[in-house]
């Protein structure tokens, strides 16, 4: 393996594309002060890696840019190809030609390419690993590194026995893999501490889903018992409807009573008439006992009117009654009916009371021509007398029944009353309830979409849940793939500090030497101090 050819264009004194070729054997680069001889040199150490512009005498990598000169002009880009041949397969590749080039652009973007196809700056380091070329390998010998093979630190020297020995390529992917072994414990102990938070933000959100399950509960008792509570309502305005139905028919009955004992009276006043044609001052205390029961009939009738009106607003208080409030009202018109048939029967009283009163009076002038019956009227008078207790003792039946019934009708106001007083509750209670359940169907709205916005950030953090599982899977193979690594280059390590003791891989002339190395103290230094040195 040897240089074959080397391409500058642009970097640091070579503005224009220059060549240098290399033959087999040794070859000399001669020339003035100021030349550019070192700079071919830093040429090569660039274009295999370097990243120190120190080593290159810069301050700054884009230093290395050719800035211009008297005449000519910068460039914006340095570019070095080297071309090695690899007839003897030293070069992990199986190319017999290998050309590897570096470019830097005052942008400060570099580009590697191997064979003309870009790669990685990391690939061209291992390219050159323990072969002895490299940025930092021993093909390219400075004054520096000759200080350090002849110093007594045996750090100083280790560097170039590790090169010469081919263990630094095992002690880069050592480094490698031990920096990926760090990474992923960090990584694994940010995924724990994701994992933590997660979890603690899922109890979190158990809670509040548990709050949440737990107030529908509470809201499907609350339907439950409104339920409950419009069929008790339901049945009290039931039970109510019914107390009037039966009230309007007590009405009707007693109605029904005091129109049988009008018509009674109205016979028993016929009677009178006919009895006492004489006697009008009976006759006017019958016709007021009758016009105080017509007064009656039309008290009742009006409580009635007041109960049935009552039991219409009954009837708009609760729709679903239509049915019998229709029923109730064609009551009604049979009882308006049967008023407007007493009302015709009253008429004809009243029409047979005229017809009576032309009677009487006709009876009168009767009487006047007949003065000769005085007698036999006064044996009627007394008749008429005795009939008088008797109607005198009706009178006072009469007036019990009244009194009877004056204390039904108070009754009966008590007991609209009543139910006027239950229907003002019932209305408040009705509004106290409308007003609770819209107050309930706020919060209910309200929760309704707080729970949809758990269950959306629920199913979020379940989905984010899972791709950190599978990246903590992923991670856990990956730690497992280092580790196995790691063991493997433990491995390697033992065979190779096997191999240093027993001088395994090296010339005769090497193992020589070094068997005998004390014989040449301070100039041979054995490798037990690998990796201790590195870690110093």
């Amino acid at each position: 393996m040897f240089l074959s050819r080397l391409e500058i264009v642009g970097f640091k004194s070579f503005p224009e594309r220059t060549e240098v070729r290399f033959g087999p054997g040794i070859t000399g680069i001669v020339g003035p002060n100021g030349c550019g001889k070192t700079n071919i040199l830093d040429s090569i150490r660039w274009v295999m890696g370097e990243q120190r512009p120190t080593l290159l005498r810069g301050g700054r990598m884009d230093e290395v840019i050719f800035n211009g000169a008297p005449g000519v002009g910068p460039v914006g880009m340095a570019e070095v190809s080297l071309t090695v041949e690899n007839n003897r397969g030293i070069l992990p590749v199986e190319y017999s030609e290998v050309v590897v080039t570096r470019r830097l652009f005052r942008s400060g973007e570099s580009e590697y390419l191997l064979n003309r196809v870009p790669c990685r700056l990391k690939d061209i380091v291992e390219l050159f690993l323990d072969t002895g070329m490299g940025s930092h390998a021993y093909a390219v010998f400075q004054q520096t590194m000759i200080d350090a093979l002849l110093s007594e630190k045996p750090e100083d020297r280790l560097g170039l026995f590790e090169e010469a020995a081919g263990v630094a390529k095992y002690k880069l992917r050592r480094r490698a893999a031990e920096r990926k072994l760090s990474a992923t414990e960090t990584d694994l102990v940010r995924l724990n501490d994701l994992f933590s938070e997660i979890e603690k933000q899922y109890n979190s959100l158990k809670r509040q889903v548990k709050k949440a399950e737990r107030f529908k509960n509470l809201d499907d008792e609350k339907r439950t018992l409104k339920m409950r509570l419009a069929s008790l309502e339901y049945r009290d305005l039931k039970t109510g409807e019914e107390k009037a139905e039966l009230a309007v028919q007590a009405l009707e009955i007693e109605e029904a009573e005091l129109s049988a004992r009008k018509r009674t009276l109205e016979l028993e006043k016929e009677n009178l008439l006919l009895k006492q044609l004489e006697k009008e001052g009976e006759k006017r205390r019958v016709e007021e006992e009758l016009a105080a029961l017509d007064r009656q009939l039309v008290e009742l009738e009006g409580r009635r009117a007041l109960l049935l009106k009552e039991n219409e607003n009954f009837a708009e208080r609760k729709g679903e009654l239509d049915g019998e409030l229709a029923r109730l009202a064609e009551r009604q018109g049979a009882i308006t009916e049967a008023s407007e048939n007493l009302t015709k029967e009253k008429e004809k009283l009243a029409t047979s009371k005229s017809e009576l009163e032309r009677q009487v009076s006709s009876a009168e002038k009767e009487l006047d021509s007949f003065s000769g019956r005085i007698a036999e009227l006064s044996q009627k008078k007394q008749k008429l007398s005795a009939e008088q207790e008797g109607l005198r003792a009706s009178r006072s039946e009469l007036e019990s029944e009244k009194r009877v019934w004056e204390s039904k009708a108070g009754e009966l106001e008590s007991a609209l009353e009543s139910l006027s007083s239950e229907k003002r509750k019932l209305g408040e209670e009705f509004a106290a309830k409308t007003l609770e359940k819209r107050k309930f169907e706020t919060q209910l709205a309200a929760a309704s979409g707080e729970l949809a916005g758990l269950n959306a950030e629920i199913s979020a953090l379940e989905q984010k849940l899972a791709t950190l599982a599978a990246q903590k899977e992923t991670f856990a193979a990956e730690k497992q793939n280092l580790e196995n690594q790691a063991s493997e280059m433990g491995g390697r390590v033992s065979v190779l500090e096997e191999l240093e003791k027993s001088f395994g891989g090296y010339e005769p002339a090497t193992k020589e030497i070094l068997s005998r190395k004390k014989e040449f103290p301070g100039l041979v230094e054995g490798l037990a101090n690998l990796i201790s040195a590195d870690e110093q």
